[in-house]
């Protein structure tokens, strides 16, 4: 179990470093794709549950596999908090754009006037 688990999280890792290539590469087209991937590779280590202790005959071998386990997850959680830094940015980007967009409107409707088909709204005076 310990070497699935061991498994497991060096392939996310592999994962998450070709991710992280096609991203910094500007390639955002198979975003969907690597989150599904790496969701089923987190419910594959969810499903195998707490790993018993061995007796000290495999105490090695099991340490072995908690260190492989260990390198990869902090590999994950390096490249984790590289590709929030860039959606980060590209979510500022986003929000920038919008605010010119929306600035650029007010400005438009400003000098053109209400459309046509805009409601008017009266004061009554009475």
């Amino acid at each position: 179990m310990a070497a699935e688990e061991a498994r497991l999280y060096e392939d996310l890792a592999r994962l998450m470093e070709a991710f992280w290539a096609e991203l910094r590469g500007g390639d955002e087209s198979r975003m969907e794709e690597f989150a599904g991937r790496r969701e089923r590779i987190v419910d594959a280590l969810d499903a195998l549950g707490p790993i018993p202790d061995l007796p000290s005959v495999g105490r090695d071998l099991l340490d072995n596999y908690w260190e492989r386990s260990a390198t990869a997850i902090r590999r994950i959680q390096d490249l984790d908090r590289e590709i929030v830094k860039v959606l980060e940015a590209q979510k500022a980007a986003v929000r920038e754009e919008l605010g010119q967009l929306a600035r650029g409107r007010e400005l438009h409707e400003a000098y053109q006037g209400a459309a046509p088909t805009s409601p008017v709204f009266l004061d009554r005076v009475g």
